[in-house]
């Protein structure tokens, strides 16, 4: 998901025991913001929704078990625009 000038782009990915958020920098190439969050056994994400703003990500994020909706959790990644 990039922001509205798509040189910023949110993702997650799944590890054994995390689950890890970034922000990727197109133009310098790497990454500006990470936060990780653990991984329980039975819930994974279904759906992510984000919202841009200078310097600032925030994810809601839809934890599901199955088909069922268990949690929801907003995540806030900040960073220095250059």
């Amino acid at each position: 998901m990039t922001d509205d000038t798509g040189r910023y782009v949110f993702s997650d990915t799944l590890t054994q025991n995390n689950v890890q958020f970034y922000v990727l920098d197109m133009v310098a190439g790497k990454f500006v913001a990470h936060a990780d969050r653990p991984r329980l056994k039975d819930r994974y994400i279904s759906d992510t929704r984000v919202s841009w703003s200078p310097g600032q990500v925030a994810a809601k994020i839809e934890w599901v078990t199955n088909v069922t909706i268990v949690d929801y959790e907003t995540i806030t990644l900040r960073w220095k625009p250059d």
